[in-house]
């Protein structure tokens, strides 16, 4: 699985699956909905850990959120004549590849629409980035956490463990490739590199998104793109954000925002941040 995460959460998601089986199931909640209205302002809730179609099992050990149900209340608002704005609030954290690059799609389909501005809580990492840039604008609160643009994966190469422990796996498949990363067996020069091919052509596609959406160049690009997080200070001298405001202001903010312009509400709650 491919992941644009943040390296704390994916050390989190990481020990959760290791314990998952000796603990107790708790009970479950679903949760808030997805998208609220303040207003004729739609407020979608973006949280926890990002994922396409979880299983009950990674929203309750995970805090995972379905990219799918967050893309269909993209989609409802941009197209809700009632709707004249859309708030993305987020806290997360990051999630899979799986499914961001859908979720990003429709932001900033439903930005040709509708104003659609982001703000973030506490955190907005990796995939969660991602999915903002494609809004009109970014603001987040004075210590939310920015950044960690990049794409990872792991592979674990156990075959001196199996070796030690006196077990001998042998595959047998149709290819040198269908057993890469198969317990027990050697991961070689050629699987880690067809893997990275992959990891890179996901980063390729971020990248791309990010620079249109935030109107960067490759100068500017490269300042954020070897996944340091940023203070929301930094982020907005950098040009992840826009300003640091308040949620309610942003709300209020995104239901005054018309056409295509936004230098004016920037201005605005640039000044907010500084009073």
């Amino acid at each position: 699985m491919y992941w644009a995460i943040e390296k704390s959460a994916m050390d989190k998601i990481l020990s959760m699956m290791a314990i998952s089986d000796k603990v107790a199931m708790p009970e479950f909640s679903s949760g808030p909905a997805p998208s609220t209205a303040s207003g004729n302002v739609a407020v979608i809730t973006i949280s926890g850990t990002l994922m396409k179609n979880p299983s009950l099992i990674e929203r309750i050990f995970f805090g995972a959120s379905d990219m799918g149900e967050l893309t269909s209340a993209v989609n409802a608002a941009a197209s809700d004549k009632s709707i004249t704005g859309i708030v993305l609030n987020i806290s997360s954290p990051g999630g899979t590849v799986a499914g961001t690059p859908e979720l990003a799609g429709a932001v900033a389909a439903a930005n040709q629409k509708k104003p659609v501005l982001a703000y973030v809580d506490d955190l907005a990492a990796s995939a969660a980035y991602w999915i903002a840039s494609q809004a009109r604008g970014i603001y987040a609160s004075r210590q939310a956490v920015v950044g960690s643009i990049g794409v990872r994966m792991a592979m674990y190469d156990l075959s001196k463990a199996y070796e030690q422990a006196g077990v001998k796996v042998i595959p047998i498949d149709t290819g040198k490739f269908k057993s890469a990363g198969l317990a027990g067996t050697e991961i070689t020069a050629e699987q880690q590199q067809m893997y990275q091919e992959i990891v890179d052509a996901h980063f390729r596609d971020f990248k791309s998104a990010v620079m249109k959406g935030r109107g960067m160049d490759e100068a500017a690009f490269g300042q954020v793109q070897d996944a340091q997080i940023f203070h929301a200070s930094k982020a907005r001298s950098v040009g992840l954000i826009d300003g640091i405001s308040s949620l309610a202001e942003v709300i209020r903010e995104a239901g005054k925002v018309t056409g295509r312009s936004t230098q004016a509400a920037h201005k605005r709650l640039s000044l907010y941040a500084a009073a």
